[in-house]
């Protein structure tokens, strides 16, 4: 027998989580001024949803969405520092919760452990019943590369049809520490999320981008040699 999940509760709230990430492409084309004679313009535009998404399996009980390493400049993260991450993970299930019982990071180059993968910024944000992600820009300064705290394991239970949005402007979030290689805009990071009761979950984790350009470079003017 089939089972049918159109209508649910919780694909009516991953419909709205999209409709959500969707909203500032849209947005951004009305203030670009995108009309019907512009099909050829607009079908090039990428929405600013950086991050990749996945649903575990087999159960399906996991649903991450936007999952990025968090922008913080052009030059990204050193060798050594900490790269915090950027996620919104919502819970399917109506009646069972949801436990994350652990993140690990691997180089997408080698395929070698990039670092350990803690949560910090103390308590993250979970929340029950239905949840939808903040689209709010993030703020201009990322977290400290090297926090003093080590972190705690990265662990968490969402209850039933709840949700988990884990970046520095919400409270708690996952953060690869010493990182064994440098990471850029550009960058990919190979991360396996296993949930209880769920096949792990393996996702190419890109490198956010900014939601507004960098400031242009100071024009140093030339000076010339009197003759």
């Amino acid at each position: 027998m089939v089972c049918s999940t159109t209508g649910t509760p919780a694909r009516r709230r991953m419909s709205r989580v999209a409709a959500l990430l969707a909203a500032p492409a849209a947005a951004a084309c009305l203030l670009a001024g995108c009309g019907a004679g512009q099909e050829a313009q607009t079908s090039s535009m990428v929405p600013p949803v950086a991050g990749n998404e996945a649903d575990s399996r087999p159960h399906g009980q996991a649903a991450l969405r936007n999952v990025q390493i968090r922008y913080n400049n052009p030059q990204g993260y050193p060798a050594g520092a900490t790269a915090p991450l950027s996620l919104y993970i919502a819970n399917n299930s109506l009646s069972k919760p949801l436990v994350l019982r652990s993140v690990a990071a691997a180089s997408a180059k080698s395929g070698t452990r990039l670092g350990p993968v803690v949560l910090l910024g103390g308590a993250p944000d979970i929340g029950a019943g239905v949840g939808e992600p903040s689209i709010s820009a993030p703020s201009a300064a990322a977290p400290s590369a090297n926090p003093s705290t080590s972190g705690a394991p990265a662990r968490l239970t969402i209850p039933p049809n709840g949700y988990a949005q884990l970046d520095a402007d919400h409270g708690g979030y996952l953060a690869v520490r010493n990182v064994t290689e440098a990471l850029a805009p550009g960058s990919t990071a190979r991360v396996t999320f296993t949930f209880e009761g769920e096949d792990p979950v393996v996702m190419a984790v890109p490198f956010g981008v900014p939601l507004s350009p960098p400031p242009p470079a100071p024009v140093v003017p030339s000076v010339t040699a009197p003759e």
